[in-house]
Formats: C-alpha cells, sequence, structure tokens
C-alpha cells in the first residue's frame, strides 16, 4: 500500500480525441488485427474515473493544463538563433492558447478536488504566448516545456503540496 502522496499529471489531452482500444498481445507491425477506435468522452470518462480513484486514496492530484501550441518550433529558432552567434534572447510570442481544451478538463473534472496548474495564464497575453523569454526557449521541440518552460511553474507547482 502507498502512503499518500502529491501526484503530478501533464499530459497532451489533445490526443484524447484519438484513442485506440487495447489489443490483448499487439505488436507493432505484425498484429494485423485493427484496433477499435474509442471516443473522446470514453478517454475522458476514463481519466475522471482514475482522478477520483486516486482522492479516494487521499492523494493530491495536481493537474497541469495543457501549455500553449507554438505555431513554430522553438528549439529550431532557438539553434538557429545560436548558430547566428545570438547569446542573449528577448521575449518571443509565436505560440497560441489551448484554453479551449482546459476548459474541457476543467469541466470534466469540476465536482472532483483536484488542483489546476493554468499553463496558459502565465505564458499568454491578448491571445499571444510566449515561446521564449530572456533565459532562452520555452520548448523542447513540439508542444514540450524547456527546463526554462517548466521553471516558469515550480513554484505554483510547490505550493500546491500537500
Amino acid at each position: 500500500k502507498m502512503n499518500p502522496t502529491n501526484i503530478l499529471i501533464g499530459t497532451d489531452f489533445g490526443l484524447f480525441s484519438y484513442g485506440k482500444e487495447e489489443v490483448p498481445d499487439y505488436i507493432l507491425g505484425k498484429t494485423l488485427e485493427a484496433k477499435k477506435h474509442i471516443s473522446k468522452q470514453e478517454i475522458y470518462q476514463s481519466f475522471k474515473k482514475a482522478i477520483a480513484k486516486l482522492i479516494e486514496l487521499n492523494h493530491n492530484p495536481i493537474i497541469l493544463l495543457q501549455p500553449p501550441s507554438p505555431s513554430i518550433d522553438p528549439d529550431k529558432e532557438m539553434k538557429l538563433q545560436i548558430q547566428k552567434g545570438v547569446l542573449s534572447f528577448e521575449n518571443k510570442w509565436d505560440a497560441i492558447p489551448t484554453t479551449a481544451i482546459d476548459k474541457e478538463v476543467k469541466t470534466l473534472l469540476k465536482d472532483l478536488n483536484v488542483t489546476f496548474i493554468d499553463l496558459n495564464r502565465k505564458m499568454c497575453t491578448n491571445n499571444k504566448c510566449l515561446t521564449q523569454n530572456k533565459d532562452g526557449s520555452l520548448y523542447n521541440g513540439g508542444g514540450h516545456l524547456s527546463y526554462f518552460g517548466a521553471k516558469l511553474f515550480v513554484e505554483d507547482i510547490i505550493k500546491n503540496l500537500r
């Protein structure tokens, strides 16, 4: 049995639309049986059930909401800047908010005692979101936060630990 603890959950909620049913003993490239599509709603309900179970076991789930979606490849941009000799950085606003999916997740879990860390709140202003700040790129390719991106939320996470 596990002692109650803080559980930090971050996932790409956008992928909840692409769920597939488990195929027993599935081997990529070898199993011919097709995986049946599962509705986004079924995946959301399964996610909610898992979070409710964590709470029932006295854990403290902390949900990292979706980070803003970069419209460029920030990692590639950073490498290009460095190759050009740019070693000081300024704010770049090349991402779009993901508030619609955040709202879906908050609505789904509204009746559960969970903490949300809203990444858009700190990274976005006027529907534009940071991809780079004075420290460097906030992303490591795609929508994955870099060390500098994650650093923006460390205090928010720490203050919600029990």
